[in-house]
């Protein structure tokens, strides 16, 4: 199956005037300011399940939407959560979980927990470039592949905000990067979509 097949429709964007730069910049000064840390990271996903015979071959293809929480507690456990998400518009529900069904929960005691990524991202502007071309084990990264290593990363690690402001603020200064539009994601999370203009379609927005 082509892999666009099993990916979900994209999400309905607002136009919006301004320049990627400047909104960068914008939202980089909003998460220095007064922002509390959070302590859970949630995120969208989707599965695609195939169901083979006994001869081999595929007797059932379905994408299942899911949403997962990962909550870090003060006492260093984490307490994970995969849920069943609504179905994509227009998907034949029938063979999906309800929406809200618990697929997986666990808590995991202090050090249990196997993250992917151990080192955070800088505070500094200046030393991301760096950091990311570490993490990503590429030196000379594109604005595409820019936009992956960070989604990679905010989907992976528990960020401070000024963490979070120096990737913001990073991706400020990247060429090719430009504005979507406005929308509210899966989550009913309202946000702005940038996306790289040296990718190919459909690839590396975030």
């Amino acid at each position: 199956m082509p892999a666009v097949a099993a990916t979900p429709p994209l999400l309905d964007l607002t136009p919006v005037s301004a320049a990627a730069p400047e909104l960068l910049k914008e939202m980089e000064t909003m998460r220095r300011t007064g922002q509390e840390p959070g302590n859970t990271i949630r995120t969208q996903t989707w599965a695609l399940n195939t169901t083979f015979a006994e001869d081999g071959t595929t007797e059932s293809t379905v994408v299942e939407p899911q949403w997962s929480e990962t909550a870090f507690r003060a006492d260093g456990s984490v307490h994970y959560r995969l849920i069943a998400a609504e179905p994509f518009p227009g998907q034949n529900d029938d063979t999906l979980p309800a929406p809200g069904t618990v697929l997986v929960e666990e808590t995991l005691p202090p050090g249990d927990w196997d993250a992917l990524i151990e080192d955070g991202p800088p505070t500094d502007v200046d030393e991301v470039g760096a950091y990311l071309a570490a993490f990503a084990g590429d030196e000379e990264l594109s604005a595409g592949q820019t936009l992956q290593e960070i989604s990679t990363i905010v989907s992976n690690y528990l960020l401070t905000p000024e963490q979070e402001a120096a990737l913001i603020g990073y991706l400020s200064g990247v060429s090719n990067i430009q504005v979507s539009g406005s929308t509210t994601d899966r989550l009913g999370r309202t946000g702005i979509v940038f996306s790289a203009t040296d990718r190919a379609p459909g690839e590396y927005e975030g």
